[in-house]
């Protein structure tokens, strides 16, 4: 192929330390992707290049944050600095009315200490969710020890096999605490997907899930954007037009911006018995879709794609 032939001829940690910094599209970030895996034969293969610096949450630029942080790792696990950082610039520049987050942790406490400050504390701003009710213990306790509990509110979802739209995989389940109670009449403005933790594609059905709940123009910030994961279910929002000007800038573990979209595809209607259908022209898109779905199962080394199309959807 013309493309692992012309990074064959560069050495591909000069490659990634050139873009450090840089903001790539979606599908030249997949392209660049493929091209070393085909040469390394391995997954995940521009992680090794990259990680965000592991160090003490009183790093972070917020003054007011950097003291609630002291004595937490950031970057690990944890959203790092420069992740941590971004998002706070966010929220000061945008200042939503409400922020989603998907996967709580110290984002959270960062979230509603800059809500606060730019709304005051008459009622909820940040909405959580959280697969593990263990995580939320903890991030509970640092809002607590803040005195900003009462600016967030939380849905536990744990991880399941779910279906959104005409996808199936890993996902949040929203069966027994839905979006649409959680938020009530918010629609918030900003989100940060930095979870769940689980198999490749499980943060596919994020956006999917709260797309009908966003307001028009939100932005959409997603953290460990450079791996495998991320990379495919970036692309897929961009194909399924639930994500517009979809980019990652190179950095840290990888951060991607965009913005929701304003038409997604959507392939399925329930008919009154419950059945799931595709209808009209729909029926000859899911098709289309389905041949691009398995060329890239088909494709030597390429990502997988972050969902399967469930087999029992009717024409």
């Amino acid at each position: 192929m013309v493309g692992d032939s012309v990074v064959m001829d560069l050495n591909i940690g000069d490659v990634v330390r050139a873009l450090e910094g840089a903001e790539v599209p979606v599908e030249h970030v997949y392209a660049l992707r493929n091209a070393v895996a085909a040469i390394q034969g391995e997954n995940d293969p521009l992680c090794q290049f990259l990680g965000d610096h592991v160090g003490d949450g009183s790093e972070v630029a917020d003054a007011e944050l950097a003291d609630a942080l002291g004595g937490e790792t950031i970057g690990a696990w944890a959203m790092g600095r420069l992740s941590m950082d971004v998002w706070c610039d966010l929220i000061r520049r945008l200042r939503p009315v409400t922020v989603l987050e998907f996967g709580s942790g110290i984002s959270t406490l960062a979230s509603a200490m800059l809500m606060k400050q730019l709304h005051g504390d008459d009622r909820p701003r940040v909405f959580t969710v959280e697969q593990e009710e263990v995580a939320w213990g903890e991030s509970l306790a640092r809002l607590q020890r803040a005195g900003l509990d009462n600016m967030v509110r939380v849905c536990l979802a744990p991880l399941a096999n779910i279906r959104a739209d005409a996808f199936d995989g890993a996902g949040y389940d929203f069966s027994r605490s839905p979006l649409s109670t959680l938020l009530g009449d918010e629609k918030p403005g900003l989100v940060l997907v930095d979870g769940p933790a689980g198999p490749h594609g499980a943060r596919f059905s994020t956006l999917l899930e709260a797309h009908p709940y966003l307001a028009p123009g939100a932005v959409v910030m997603v953290d460990d954007a450079l791996r495998d994961s991320e990379i495919t279910t970036l692309r897929w929002w961009g194909h399924l037009g639930y994500l517009e000007t979809g980019r990652i800038w190179w950095h840290g573990k990888g951060l991607a911006l965009g913005v929701r979209g304003e038409r997604p595809q959507r392939y399925v209607t329930k008919d009154e018995s419950g059945a799931l259908k595709v209808q009209g022209r729909d029926s000859v898109k899911l098709a289309l879709l389905r041949l691009a779905h398995q060329r890239e199962y088909d494709t030597p080394f390429a990502i997988n794609p972050p969902f399967q199309i469930s087999s029992d959807v009717l024409p």
